[in-house]
């Protein structure tokens, strides 16, 4: 009977040596196929660590624990300008439901710290309203682009504010001003004032004012004991 003669079949060394270094290849070209992701990974990784520690992204906002006022004499260093008609502040407050309604003061800080107005704020709800007091920092130096976003705005003359610049915050933002801006102009003259308050019936003490604005304006007589200025001594 015929035996059929058993093959052994062997690769030859060529054929054994390409073999040997194609696996090697494969492993170099799959690190380096997975180096770019890992690469990526690590760029994001350090770029949200450096934004985490960024110093400028910081706000500078502080709370009173006392009253929960806001005071940000700085903000507007991390605000970028405002866009009419709706502005936008990552990091600080947006328009729309569900959260306080902003109430931006805006006056000298003498004037916005104070005890009178303190008590003011004081009586608002802190679960609707979040109060921000502009700071002198703020509205001295920074123009009023820059100033931080309210619902409604408290604006109030004093020596050294600058109403000009309130007037334009007002017309950019368009905020609800609780007090006429233009008519504070009036305190800058003091017969207006007494004008102003005889015009809608309010008592006013017995005074009298000279103008000098043009010659010969007003009527002044001179006495011993008084004197009498357009009639009234």
């Amino acid at each position: 009977m015929n035996s059929t003669p058993a093959v052994n079949i062997a690769s030859s060394p060529g054929e054994g040596s390409e073999a040997e270094t194609s696996a090697p290849l494969v492993t170099q070209e799959a690190e380096l196929s997975a180096s770019p992701a890992s690469e990526t990974r690590t760029e994001q990784s350090e770029s949200a660590s450096t934004a985490s520690t960024d110093p400028s992204e910081n706000t500078s906002t502080m709370t009173n624990a006392s009253t929960g006022v806001l005071s940000t004499s700085t903000a507007t260093e991390i605000s970028p300008p405002l866009v009419a008609p709706t502005p936008t502040y990552p990091g600080h407050w947006t328009r729309g439901a569900g959260r306080k309604i902003i109430v931006g003061v805006c006056a000298r800080e003498k004037k916005a710290k104070s005890k009178a107005m303190n008590e003011i704020l004081s009586r608002l709800d802190r679960k609707k309203f979040q109060v921000l007091i502009f700071g002198d920092q703020c509205i001295l130096q920074q123009p009023p682009e820059q100033w931080p976003f309210c619902d409604a705005l408290i604006a109030f003359y004093s020596t050294g504010f600058p109403l000009v610049k309130a007037e334009a915050y007002a017309e950019l933002v368009k905020p609800y001003v609780l007090n006429d801006l233009s008519m504070q102009r009036a305190l800058h003259d003091r017969r207006c004032v007494y004008d102003l308050l005889m015009e809608n019936n309010i008592d006013v003490p017995v005074h009298a004012y000279l103008n000098r604005d043009e010659p010969g304006e007003g009527r002044l007589e001179e006495f011993d004991e008084f004197i009498v200025v357009n009639g009234t001594q």
